[in-house]
């Protein structure tokens, strides 16, 4: 959707801006909205990943695992 589309932009700008935990909610976000459509669900895994990503690059090493542990 639009806001998706958005928020998206505004993930990559605050992961860009080294804000990695605004950025790692976001893409949480994003993530769990797109398994609510079959169309958007094959979207998942890459946002998931980013965020992931995210909470690496802010060094929380428990947040990483706890939400790898959510995604599966």
């Amino acid at each position: 959707s639009t806001a998706n589309a958005c928020l998206l932009q505004v993930a990559l700008h605050s992961a860009q801006l080294e804000r990695y935990e605004a950025a790692a909610k976001i893409y949480d976000q994003v993530a769990a909205s797109c398994l609510d459509n079959r169309l958007t669900s094959f979207s998942f895994r890459d946002y998931a990943f980013r965020a992931t990503l995210c909470h690496l690059c802010n060094q929380d090493l428990v947040s990483a695992r706890k939400a790898l542990d959510r995604y599966q």
